[in-house]
């Protein structure tokens, strides 16, 4: 599944914008999830769920052209990297 962040999986134009400053201003990252639960398109989670229905295993990549918002949290250390 194919999640544009800049076009179609966030509404508003500001979205993203809005995630650079709040990390700009040193928000938790929590405040930034919070924010994004708020503004994230309807259409996404049915999608990914009709998509697991006809699939094995399915892959969710995330397209941006502002990477400073997207962040890798390991699962193996108690680390947040920046992408």
């Amino acid at each position: 599944l194919f999640l544009d962040l800049d076009k179609t999986a966030i509404f508003g134009n500001d979205g993203n914008d809005l995630g650079m400053a709040l990390q700009w201003m040193d928000k938790p990252q929590s405040v930034i999830s919070s924010l994004y639960k708020k503004m994230i398109n309807p259409s996404v989670l049915p999608a990914y769920q009709a998509m697991q229905k006809k699939a094995h295993k399915v892959h969710v990549v995330l397209y941006t052209r502002r990477v400073q918002i997207v962040r890798y949290s390991s699962c193996f250390r108690d680390a947040t990297i920046p992408v």
